[in-house]
């Protein structure tokens, strides 16, 4: 994973630019699996991160159902951690060598059709199911304006 072009202002909480990546995978049959991985905090301009993931996922579904949740924040110690830029890749998309090169660009949020909404909206109304709600937080979790 590397970044390039990542625009923050100045005025961040520390001061100091710290992006990171949080690497998360959304799919079925996930219950009890580590889904969530996170790079090293970098300050050097592009960020470079040599950092191999291993997700585990169920061999009872295929892969087109899971997909890779990018989340690129900058660290705080002690505080909340801001969004920079979230972007999602499909697993579809990854050829069958594992590996893929491909740039992705970052939005403020990510952006649903109406069914998309209604079904985050009947995800929502599941309080118990840890994964739904999870699910639901990264989907609407948008950058606060006065970051830009």
């Amino acid at each position: 994973i590397s970044a390039s072009r990542l625009i923050w202002p100045a005025s961040s909480v520390s001061g100091i630019f710290r992006p990171y990546v949080e690497v998360t995978l959304l799919g079925p049959a996930l219950a009890g699996l580590r889904r969530r991985h996170e790079t090293k905090s970098k300050t050097k301009n592009p960020p470079a991160y040599n950092e191999a993931f291993t997700f585990p996922m169920s061999k009872m579904c295929d892969i087109d159902s899971y997909e890779l949740h990018f989340a690129i924040r900058d660290y705080c110690f002690g505080r909340q951690k801001p969004l920079v830029g979230v972007t999602t890749l499909p697993l579809k998309s990854v050829p069958n060598a594992g590996t893929l090169s491909a740039r992705l660009s970052l939005g403020k949020n990510l952006y649903f059709s109406e069914a998309g909404k209604d079904i985050l909206c009947i995800l929502a109304q599941r309080p118990q199911d840890e994964i739904a709600q999870e699910f639901v937080t990264l989907k609407l979790e948008t950058r606060t304006t006065e970051l830009g």
